[in-house]
């Protein structure tokens, strides 16, 4: 620690000598336009200083992005920590309803499936006794209906006895009745009757019920399965939820079809609408769940992944130009931002900051108009080149 305590105060004695150096080297027999040009010149470079020029290759590379300036709206935003979870219809549970063992595994985790699909073919034995009572019903059905059309003829030849006709007509009444029944077990486990040729068949097809990505997949080949067991996980990320937990006072502001976005970690940023808002506060955090709805189409956000959400509540209208707030440069209690001039070359412009938000800022500027540019990312390189060439200037 001493030897470092050395070495900054051999640092300052030599700089000090170093400014004593140059104050006494100055002429002393300037002339006054010498000292009036003496003092404009370091004015006029300091303005020169505030542009800044890069290499395309250095554009790119540190992905400096700017956009032209609009008189716009200014929102009120609130944030909240925010949660990714599936949508309701988003999330299925595939099992099956009858017992039997995995003959035929159609899909693996991470597999896309289509609503319909086959996922897993079973062996059931249950399977062959719901056909065959399918096709015992409908033989029985065809019996009674001749049976039915051979008594109401001979009641229409006042032949045939009025209770024959009316026991033919139960009977063929009851054996459609469990025709029915046979057909709607059928029809539960995906089977169409009309399609159905024999009752000797014991294989059952599982199919998906919505279409998405196969998220779990809980059996292997020739596993024994029973009813109500899962078996798979179909995900639909194409829309999620995000649920966020806000104070009971903020959630008074939001209601259902207000707008909001959410924002990862990783800085991208997706906008959706409020479907729910919790008439109820969490017993233990005393916070309120409200619920954005967000379009996923690449599926990029992830189920129980994290991020922060930010809500746009009414308030006082203001109006002006609006950036984000990586556009902004602080220091100290001034801000500035980064106008660019051509492709390459950049100003540094001193702003005011009216109001800002958890995600954007008001500015105003007289040096700024609309449609200039203003940088939105990239920033912090520039702020480096900047200082890299002050202090290249200063050498």
């Amino acid at each position: 620690m001493s030897k470092s305590f050395c070495r900054a105060g051999l640092l300052v004695l030599c700089v000090g000598a170093f400014v004593s150096c140059s104050k006494s080297e100055k002429p002393s027999g300037e002339s006054t336009d010498s000292v009036l040009r003496s003092t404009e010149e370091p004015i006029q470079k300091k303005s020169e200083e505030q542009e800044i020029t890069l290499s395309r290759e250095a554009i790119s590379f540190a992905r400096i992005a700017a956009k032209p300036l609009a008189s716009q709206l200014f929102p009120d935003v609130i944030a909240a920590p925010g949660r990714v979870v599936p949508t309701q219809s988003g999330i299925a549970h595939v099992g099956s309803n009858l017992t039997g063992r995995v003959v035929k595994l159609y899909v693996k985790e991470g597999t896309v499936v289509l609503r319909g699909s086959p996922m897993a073919e079973l062996q059931s034995f249950e399977l062959s006794e719901i056909k065959s009572e399918y096709l015992n019903s409908h033989a029985e059905v065809l019996r009674t209906e001749k049976r039915l059309e051979r008594q109401t003829q001979l009641s229409k030849e006042n032949v045939g006895t009025k209770r024959d006709f009316e026991e033919s007509e139960s009977e063929h009444s009851q054996a459609i009745a469990r025709r029915d029944a046979a057909s709607s077990k059928l029809l539960a486990l995906g089977i169409d009757s009309a399609k159905l040729e024999n009752g000797s068949g014991i294989s059952l097809t599982i199919r998906g019920p919505i279409s998405g990505i196969v998220s779990r997949r809980l059996l292997g080949l020739g596993a024994y399965v029973e009813p109500n067991t899962d078996l798979f996980e179909v995900l639909d990320l194409s829309v999620v939820w995000v649920d966020a937990e806000v104070p009971t006072t903020v959630a008074g502001l939001l209601h259902a079809g207000g707008s909001g976005r959410f924002t990862t970690p990783e800085g991208t940023t997706e906008s959706g609408k409020v479907v729910f808002v919790s008439p109820t506060a969490d017993v233990v955090s005393h916070m309120v769940t409200v619920r954005l709805e967000v379009g996923n189409p690449t599926s990029r956000l992830k189920p129980e992944s994290f991020g922060t959400t930010f809500f746009e509540i009414s308030g006082p209208s203001k109006s002006g130009f609006v950036v984000p707030l990586s556009a902004l440069e602080k220091v100290g209690e001034s801000y500035f931002v980064y106008k660019q001039l051509t492709d390459t070359t950049f100003s540094r412009i001193s702003v005011v900051v009216a109001d800002q938000n958890a995600l954007e800022a008001l500015i105003s500027s007289q040096d700024l108009s609309v449609n200039e540019r203003v940088v939105s990312s990239g920033v912090f390189y520039l702020k480096a080149a900047r200082l890299k060439d002050e202090l290249q200037d200063n050498d």
